[in-house]
């Protein structure tokens, strides 16, 4: 039983060593297994947009406030390369019959944000809501939910990507 403890001591020191060793290994860099790390150009197509009461305003004539939407990167303004940014006059569900696109560069380092803003008359302020679309793990930011971005209580847009 004397040899059998020096053995177990031992042994137990060279597991603990194993351990410590272990965990001082650097976290994997780079982007998450699936993701599209390296660069690539995406066509951004917005398809669909539902916009509900609850999130937006209507003038004191009861017609929809129009709304614009933008697409940032590291907080510079994204120009579309086709298609139009406002949507007058529009609740509910609606497919865009000229649908917009945004030509992106994706970089996994910068930051994406969808600017959504309620356009009032008279240079009034309108509502502003901002959604980052953060890259998550397995997914590039326009593509989490099948490409509906969420926002407010029952609005998305659907977002449609093609890679270049």
């Amino acid at each position: 039983m004397k040899r059998v403890y020096p053995v177990l001591i031992v042994l137990a020191l060279t597991l603990a060593l194993a351990g410590s060793a272990q965990s001082k290994k650097k976290p994997p860099s780079g982007p998450p297994p699936g993701y599209p790390g390296k660069a690539a150009t995406h066509s951004l197509i917005l398809q669909k947009v539902q916009l509900s009461d609850f999130d937006f305003s209507r003038d004191t004539a009861g017609q929809p406030m129009p709304i614009t939407i933008e697409i940032t990167e590291d907080g510079a303004l994204m120009a579309p390369t086709s298609g139009d940014t406002t949507m007058a006059g529009t609740r509910g569900e609606h497919m865009l019959q000229a649908p917009t696109q945004w030509m992106i560069n994706f970089d996994p380092h910068k930051n994406y944000q969808v600017i959504i803003t309620e356009v009032v008359p008279l240079g009034g302020s309108g509502k502003r809501i901002t959604v980052p679309a953060t890259p998550k793990q397995g997914f590039w930011p326009f593509g989490e939910f099948a490409g509906k971005v969420f926002f407010g209580k029952e609005s998305y847009l659907l977002f449609v990507d093609k890679t270049q």
